[in-house]
């Protein structure tokens, strides 16, 4: 395990507080690769998330509207059109 490999690769700006908190290369970057198995782990659930969320935020907004493309009245919606510059950021 090559240090400045990793560091070119990752940046040595990512890696930093992994050395210094170990204080060990092979250490350093093990732990740094077990957070990026973990960030996969978490995947599959983060976009199951992001899915359920987005489809009852949807459902929300089609109730409050009553209709299902509540998206298209959105914009002239009172209280509601200075957040337009938002949505299609």
């Amino acid at each position: 395990m090559d240090k400045n490999f990793f560091e070119k690769v990752f940046s040595k700006k990512r890696l930093e507080k992994y050395f210094i908190r170990h204080g060990d290369t092979i250490k350093a970057i093990t732990h740094y690769r077990c957070n990026i198995e973990l960030s996969e782990a978490f995947y599959p659930c983060i976009s199951t998330f992001e899915i359920v969320l987005r489809n009852a935020i949807s459902r929300e907004l089609s109730v409050l509207f009553g209709r299902e493309d509540w998206y298209t009245v959105f914009a002239t919606t009172p209280g509601l059109t200075n957040l337009n510059e938002y949505i299609k950021q």
